[in-house]
């Protein structure tokens, strides 16, 4: 599930579109997690495949949809 429009993060407004990445494996997502979490000034641990997989099973995704149908 990608998203668009404004959003705001700790007080700044941010507007564009961050494509879905659902296409990616369990262990790309948690590997660009880890990389963004120890990224930027950031320092944080990192992100287990069971980490990404636990939260992959809680999520209701909506139905993919085509603007070509």
């Amino acid at each position: 599930m990608g998203r668009s429009g404004q959003i705001t993060v700790n007080g700044k407004n941010y507007s564009g579109t961050m494509v879905p990445m659902n296409y990616l494996t369990d262990e790309q997502i948690a590997n660009v997690l880890t990389y963004v979490r120890n990224s930027f000034g950031n320092s944080g641990d990192s992100v287990s495949i069971d980490e990404v997989k636990r939260v992959r099973q809680q999520v209701i995704l909506p139905p993919v949809t085509s603007s070509f149908e």
